[in-house]
C-alpha cells in the first residue's frame, strides 16, 4: 500500500478546492492507495477514488490558537483502516472508519473528546456539522463513528 500525505488546500474550509480534488485523482491514478491530506486545520470529506481512499483533511489534534478558533475548527477525525492480506487484494484498504472527536480546553491543556461523550447541546451541533461534511456513503455509526455504508 502506497500512502501519500499531501500538504494542501485552504485553511479552515471544510470542502476541498477543485485543484485539491484533481491532485487526489492524479495520485490515485498513479497507484497511491491511501491519501491523508493535511493543512486545512478542519475536517474535510473522505471519499474513494477508484481503489484509493482519500481523506482530504482530518482536522487538528492539538491547538491552533484555541481561544480564537470557532468550535467547528475543533472537530477532528481519527482514521483507521483495515488493510487486506488476501492474495487477490493484498495491500488494498478493505474497510475504514472515521472516529469523530472534539478538542476541548481542560485547564492549561486540551483533551480529545469522542463526540458521543460530549454534552447534549454540543454533541448535537457537532453531529449536525459532521453530517454536512460527511453525507452518504459515510454515515454516523454506533458510538458516533462514521463508517463506509455497505448497501446490499
Amino acid at each position: 500500500l502506497t500512502c501519500a500525505v499531501p500538504h494542501w488546500d485552504w485553511e479552515f474550509r471544510h470542502f476541498p478546492q477543485a485543484a485539491t480534488r484533481a491532485l487526489a485523482r492524479h495520485l490515485a491514478a498513479q497507484g497511491v492507495g491511501l491519501i491523508a491530506g493535511h493543512h486545512a486545520h478542519v475536517v474535510q470529506p473522505v471519499e474513494r477514488i477508484g481503489k484509493a481512499l482519500v481523506a482530504y483533511g482530518l482536522g487538528d489534534f492539538l491547538g491552533t490558537a484555541f481561544a480564537r478558533q470557532p468550535w467547528p475548527g475543533r472537530i477532528g477525525g481519527i482514521l483507521t483502516a483495515d488493510i487486506s492480506a488476501d492474495a487477490g487484494t493484498r495491500g488494498a484498504i478493505a474497510a475504514y472508519r472515521l472516529h469523530p472527536f472534539m478538542r476541548l480546553r481542560a485547564g492549561d491543556h486540551e483533551r480529545l473528546v469522542p463526540v458521543e461523550a460530549l454534552e447534549d447541546r454540543m454533541r448535537s451541533k457537532v453531529e449536525n456539522r459532521w453530517k454536512a461534511i460527511f453525507p452518504s456513503p459515510l454515515v454516523v455509526g454506533e458510538g458516533g463513528s462514521a463508517r463506509q455504508r455497505r448497501d446490499g
